[in-house]
């Protein structure tokens, strides 16, 4: 054999190794995001339970939830309080929202959708959307008001 043709059979596994490695590399990358994804996904529901878990810690908090659910009118200290809730809750939604193409395979923007109309036609909780969502993100705005006029 020839340098020539060694040459060529070291060019010919190299090519053949550059494609294995960018297989590789493309694999890699994929299981690197869709593991970014799930972690994103736990934060979110760990924001959610957090929230959650104000409300079930605090009677005061709970009573004021309550009554916001109810319909009742709100003192004000209350409000904050219910207000504080609501966005924390509502910032979740909006992270799913703004991520939902990145979290297709987890959920999507039709699930999320009845869980928020449903949620801001509970109560009080409507005044409080219009109150806060200033602060969001305006495509998200712009998604939950077009909903919620659609379920009217």
């Amino acid at each position: 054999m020839n340098w020539e043709a060694l040459g060529a059979v070291g060019e010919t596994l190299g090519a053949i190794f550059i494609v294995i490695t960018l297989i590789y590399l493309a694999r890699q990358v994929s299981y690197a995001k869709r593991s970014m994804n799930w972690q994103y996904h736990e934060n979110v529901n760990a924001l959610f339970n957090q929230s959650y878990n104000a409300v079930a810690s605090s009677t005061d908090l709970a009573r004021a939830v309550h009554k916001a659910e109810a319909g009742q009118e709100l003192a004000p200290e209350e409000y904050i309080q219910v207000r504080s809730h609501v966005t924390t809750l509502l910032n979740g939604f909006e992270e799913l929202f703004v991520h939902s193409g990145e979290l297709s395979e987890i959920i999507s923007k039709e699930e999320i959708e009845p869980m928020i109309v449903a949620y801001l036609n509970t109560g009080e909780y409507r005044r409080i959307w219009d109150d806060v969502k200033g602060g969001l993100n305006p495509r998200f705005v712009s998604w939950v008001d077009t909903s919620l006029q659609n379920q009217h």
